[in-house]
């Protein structure tokens, strides 16, 4: 690809065309068509999408998730929230198990929300509180590494851990799991 195809194509990722994707609103395969053909992009869409996901599929930590279903089975309810748009939800769900790994996912996409926005939140808390009858926010913890998400989760009402690394959400799930 061409110089400037990487910014061209981060420009997708961080800007609001890529919102409007995760808020379920647009729909990835066509908004990102502009910036692929500005940085030079050969192949079709589904096939930039599909390097991307096989890109991402090496650093998935089966460890990880496995540590997260056993918690999920024999202790506490575990969730699992992400901005993510409609066909990288469906991928992610697939890729991961998280079906198997978590009680139960909540995406931006099925929101029209994103975190760190208020309404994300509101939407996940009716739907944890359906599961979890008489929850309430403060005995739910929230795990991100994004500070902006924790600091509104915690503005929500939920506990709220920023993770800087895979180390320290290992330990995390060890000291849970003993």
């Amino acid at each position: 690809m061409p110089d400037g195809a990487f910014d061209t194509l981060l420009t997708f990722h961080e800007g609001d065309a890529n919102i409007l994707c995760d808020k379920g609103i647009d729909d990835p395969l066509t908004a990102i068509k502009p910036y692929l053909e500005k940085a030079g992009w050969k192949k079709s869409v589904n096939e930039y999408f599909e390097t991307q996901y096989e890109f991402e599929k090496a650093g998935i930590d089966f460890d990880l998730l496995d540590k997260i279903k056993k918690i999920n089975d024999k202790k506490t309810k575990c969730f699992i929230g992400s901005n993510q748009n409609y066909h990288r939800k469906a991928y992610l769900i697939k890729a991961m198990k998280l079906d198997d790994t978590f009680d139960e996912s909540y995406f931006s996409c099925d929101f029209k929300y994103i975190k760190p926005e208020n309404g994300y939140w509101e939407k996940a808390f009716d739907r944890i509180r359906k599961r979890i009858t008489g929850i309430k926010r403060n005995e739910i913890y929230f795990f991100d590494d994004r500070i902006e998400n924790i600091d509104s989760a915690n503005e929500y009402g939920f506990k709220s851990i920023r993770i800087n690394n895979r180390e320290e959400i290992n330990e995390i799930l060890e000291e849970e799991l003993s």
